[in-house]
């Protein structure tokens, strides 16, 4: 309600709006996990892309950056970048892409 959008405004220094999602509200995802399975057989899961974390790593980010300055004359801030994926855990350091081996 507006209480609360009013005072998570104030707390956070910033407009806000508290919502609720509709409990059988669910997205598919192509990852296979345990539990979420419904009765098709796929997999579901709620707000995210495919899983509950989404991980970024700034040195992939980085080299991304320079990737698309290469090929054109924009410069996109790295914090930008990192902003459009949306990831809930950015990390420092390792090598670029490195990520995806974990």
């Amino acid at each position: 309600g507006s209480k609360a959008s009013d005072w998570l405004t104030t707390f956070l220094g910033r407009p806000c709006r508290l919502v609720r999602q509709n409990p059988n509200s669910d997205r598919d995802c192509k990852v296979g996990q345990e539990g979420g399975v419904s009765a098709d057989g796929r997999f579901s899961l709620s707000l995210a892309n495919e899983s509950p974390y989404l991980l970024i790593s700034r040195s992939s980010v980085k080299e991304l950056q320079q990737q698309i300055s290469s090929n054109n004359s924009q410069v996109i801030p790295v914090d930008d970048l990192v902003h459009r994926f949306r990831g809930n855990l950015v990390i420092d350091g390792g090598r670029p892409y490195e990520e995806d081996e974990w």
